[in-house]
């Protein structure tokens, strides 16, 4: 029984240590400065910048053997644990990974009800038009970005989302999206090679204005976004126009029905069309 009581003690005891953060004390400080003053001062870098939560390039302090011989190197490395830095580092990694991951599905959840509260799943016609010319913040834009490109024949999916300024001056949120069936190494190379302006990539626009914005009084306004435009084949955009704003409607009704391709009017300051913009594309855009 007493083997078996010391055995734990000391497993306990192990375990403790081993869970700690590893760093040099006062006396070991001391015998490194008598091998090599450069290593030491690398020693303290990399646990200054661990403990600050920065990289802290643990490399440096191997770089720093240069001209000590094996001997030196072998006693710095009994006295030094390079390995306890890197395990502790991936540590952190890991757990800001985790935290991150949490954060993410906790606001985009919040975002989710929120939004729907906003813009619940029966608001149709001329109110919603309204609604998406005006949202408070990116992630309720790309919902209705995401709901656009995910409800037609063809699914996409985002890539990439900038906040761009227009020649004319006008600053533009823009959603980048892909066919489904994509590779990202194939997004990518698309995406790359054109600088933004992706030749088999689909776009989603929305407009960025600043309500109450007085450039006379300095005010800057609140920053607020509008929807603008989406390309695409008219089975990839139809379903959405259905669904928001004509729901008892066909695809061969709203194609043959101009009236059916517009909503609201310039006399309501409000005016949304689906139109053909070549041979085997359309658009929807807001011209508010």
């Amino acid at each position: 029984m007493k083997i078996w009581i010391l055995s734990f003690v000391i497993l306990t005891s192990i375990i403790g240590k081993s869970q700690e953060k590893f760093r040099i004390n006062d006396a070991q400080k001391k015998e490194l400065l008598k091998i090599s003053p450069d290593v030491t001062k690398n020693v303290m870098i990399v646990e200054k910048m661990l403990d600050s939560g920065s990289e802290p390039y643990i490399n440096i302090i191997k770089q720093s053997y240069k001209n000590l011989s094996v001997k030196q190197i072998s006693k710095i490395e009994s006295i030094v644990c390079i390995k306890c830095y890197e395990n502790e580092w991936e540590s952190t990694l890991r757990d800001r990974e985790t935290a991150a991951k949490k954060e993410q599905q906790e606001k985009d959840s919040a975002y989710i009800a929120i939004f729907k509260n906003k813009i619940d799943e029966n608001t149709t016609g001329l109110n919603y038009a309204i609604r998406i010319g005006q949202i408070s913040d990116v992630d309720s834009a790309q919902m209705i970005a995401d709901e656009i490109m995910t409800s037609g024949k063809r699914k996409f999916v985002l890539y990439a989302k900038y906040e761009e300024e227009y020649p004319t001056k006008e600053e533009r949120l823009v959603f980048y999206y892909y066919p489904d069936t994509f590779t990202k190494e194939q997004m990518k190379a698309d995406f790359d090679k054109f600088s933004n302006w992706c030749e088999q990539c689909r776009r989603v626009t929305f407009r960025i204005f600043y309500i109450g914005k007085n450039t006379d009084l300095e005010i800057p306004g609140t920053k607020t976004y509008a929807f603008k435009e989406v390309e695409g084949k008219y089975l990839d955009l139809f379903p959405w126009w259905q669904k928001r704003f004509y729901p008892e409607s066909t695809a061969e009704q709203v194609l043959n029905n101009s009236d059916l391709r517009r909503i609201g009017s310039s006399g309501q300051n409000q005016l949304m069309k689906f139109e053909k913009t070549s041979d085997d594309n359309w658009r929807i855009v807001d011209f508010y």
